[in-house]
């Protein structure tokens, strides 16, 4: 009788370990699918940041007023897509889809639409949007000191 209770306490715990290992693969590989070639690791943060200062600051970078700004800022986007778009993944999904095909009917910042307009499309390759989605994602963006002003300055 013992041997019994030993056999089903094996094949319990294997059962149990085929299905962990299973559930856990399924996890990872809907991940992979969502994220595509996206791995976080300090290289692509560095890629990201580098890819940020030298095509998005142009138009997004602070100036010394909101009359200055032909986009707005990374702060108030940041803000505004972490409100809607509350895990990593979706974050960088949105911001993905919105510079590979920025649409006014896709918009969450309607003030800053109303100020200048939609972005226009971009030629970037798309896995340089995934690096700097990333980047914005992992910054901490500084608040404009103008900021504090109307709805409009706010360029939400």
């Amino acid at each position: 009788m013992k041997n019994y209770f030993k056999t089903i306490g094996t094949h319990f715990k294997v059962v149990t370990l085929f299905l962990l290992v299973f559930f856990l693969s399924i996890g990872y590989v809907s991940k992979k699918i969502v994220y595509e070639n996206i791995t976080v690791n300090e290289q692509n943060i560095i890629a990201g940041k580098q890819l940020f200062e030298t095509r998005c600051n142009i138009c997004h970078g602070i100036k010394d007023n909101s009359q200055n700004m032909l986009a707005p800022p990374f702060y108030n986007i940041k803000s505004k897509y972490s409100k809607v778009f509350r895990t990593k993944e979706s974050f960088e999904n949105a911001i993905i889809k919105f510079v590979s095909e920025p649409q006014k009917e896709n918009t969450l910042m309607f003030g800053a639409v109303k100020q200048f307009g939609v972005m226009p499309k971009l030629s970037y390759p798309k896995d340089e949007i995934i690096l700097v989605a990333d980047y914005i994602y992992n910054t901490e963006f500084q608040k404009p000191v103008w900021c504090n002003g109307s709805k409009s300055q706010q360029h939400n």
